[in-house]
């Protein structure tokens, strides 16, 4: 699996002309609980090993000198992603918070819970 991820950004690095940002999403090994069951984003060198993460953004910033990269490869690199929360990064860093309307980052019928436009509101300020 680890091989086809990097073959497969390889491609997109690759084949597509500019692109900007690579995003990684999930930061996860499967099975495993890392910290009390929370990775923390950004912060997790088990998965970094795991997905090869040094080798991977070596090969990316080479096909892509001027990307900027999230954090969940498990290392820093360029933008921090909370999920689920909103917490501001250290001075100079930048950073963005994913996060739902409701409880579904897609659509289910079951999702109902909704939040209040006073908490979006908020969320966004």
């Amino acid at each position: 699996m680890v091989e086809q991820a990097h073959n497969q950004v390889k491609e997109l690095m690759s084949n597509y002309g500019k692109i900007d940002i690579l995003w990684y999403d999930g930061e996860w090994i499967p099975n495993v609980k890392i910290n009390r069951g929370f990775i923390e984003q950004g912060k997790s060198p088990e998965i970094a090993k795991c997905w090869r993460s040094k080798e991977l953004n070596r090969m990316v910033r080479k096909l892509q000198p001027s990307i900027i990269i999230n954090n969940r490869s498990g290392l820093d690199e360029d933008v921090d992603t909370p999920e689920q929360n909103i917490a501001s990064s250290k001075e100079g860093r930048v950073w963005e918070s994913c996060m739902t309307m409701n409880d579904n980052w897609g659509y289910s019928a079951g999702g109902k819970n909704w939040k209040s436009t006073r908490q979006l509101i908020i969320n966004l300020i």
